[in-house]
């Protein structure tokens, strides 16, 4: 049997998509955006949160004052609370998921924009990231020019967070 040289070692090219995510001065501040508002949330959150405790003592306190239908009814008014706030806490986190995901979809782009350039100027054919890579010699990662262009192309995502 011959061996196929079927790549050779000029033409390919890795990138951490990882450290360009992290490096990222544009993901950044969305994640400092998002974190000030789930803050917000969360400070929303807890106050709903004192006021189901507050409900649920009286409606203990309640109990043997109130017939067992009456009781029913507050209780069953009182987990329809509960099930809102949770809802609400469900909406809030993955409204804030989806504006991170398309943070995400716009970085990548521009990643992808990016290295089609850089593939012209350094003349490789392949770039893969390097999660997906076993070894790869230090001369093949780009992640560094990429992140350098990325943050100069792409200083900052905008985001809709009310």
């Amino acid at each position: 049997r011959k061996s196929c040289s079927c790549f050779s070692a000029e033409t390919i090219a890795v990138i951490d998509m990882q450290k360009v995510r992290a490096g990222s001065v544009a993901i950044n501040k969305v994640l400092e955006k998002i974190k000030k508002k789930r803050d917000s949330y969360q400070a929303e959150i807890t106050k709903q949160e004192e006021s189901l405790r507050d409900g649920e003592k009286k409606l203990a306190e309640q109990h043997a004052l109130l017939t067992p239908e009456a009781f029913k009814a507050k209780r069953d008014d009182f987990q329809k609370q509960k099930i809102e706030v949770l809802r609400g806490v469900q909406e809030k986190r993955a409204q804030l998921d989806k504006i991170y995901s398309a943070a995400l979809v716009e970085l990548q782009k521009s990643v992808i924009e990016i290295v089609a350039q850089l593939s012209k100027e350094k003349g490789f054919d392949i770039a893969l990231p390097l999660a997906q890579v076993v070894y790869s010699s230090p001369s093949l990662d780009i992640t560094d020019q990429v992140l350098e262009k990325v943050n100069k192309k792409l200083p900052s995502i905008k985001v809709d967070i009310n």
